[in-house]
């Protein structure tokens, strides 16, 4: 029995050797904060769950949108966007949630801009600032 613990205390101090000699070499191997990776798949998951449930936002903000550029189109036109992105944006944000663990995009990004329905189109955002 004498000889076991003899043996573990050796094994921990080894291994408490290495990654000390590890860490001070710079060279980490084992993620310091794991809720670095989780928090961006929970943003994921939850990003799609929002878009599915306010998909069909997309069909009063096609509308708007296409009114900006002409009123006599904002009922065809705005209407049938409208339906398309929110299929889109309702099937996408569906294979966001249910695969939350693979990123999408670069680091967990959306790929619908904007990523949630109410958020302004960047492009709009840019035109916005530069008349302004």
């Amino acid at each position: 029995m004498k000889r076991v613990m003899m043996f573990v205390a050796v094994l921990c101090m080894v291994i408490s050797l290495a990654v000390a000699a590890e860490e001070s070499c710079g060279q980490k191997t084992i993620p310091s904060v794991p809720e670095t990776y989780v928090a961006p798949m929970g943003t994921q998951f939850v990003r799609g769950i929002t878009n599915v449930a306010t998909g069909w936002g997309e069909i009063p903000r096609q509308m708007v949108l296409e009114a900006d550029d002409s009123v006599l189109l904002m009922v065809p036109v705005g209407l049938a966007r409208g339906i398309m992105m929110t299929c889109a944006r309702t099937v996408y944000g569906a294979a966001e949630a249910v695969f939350f663990v693979v990123p999408f995009g670069e680091n967990y990004e959306s790929a619908m801009k904007p990523a949630f329905v109410w958020q302004e189109e960047p492009a709009k955002k840019a035109k916005a600032v530069a008349v302004k």
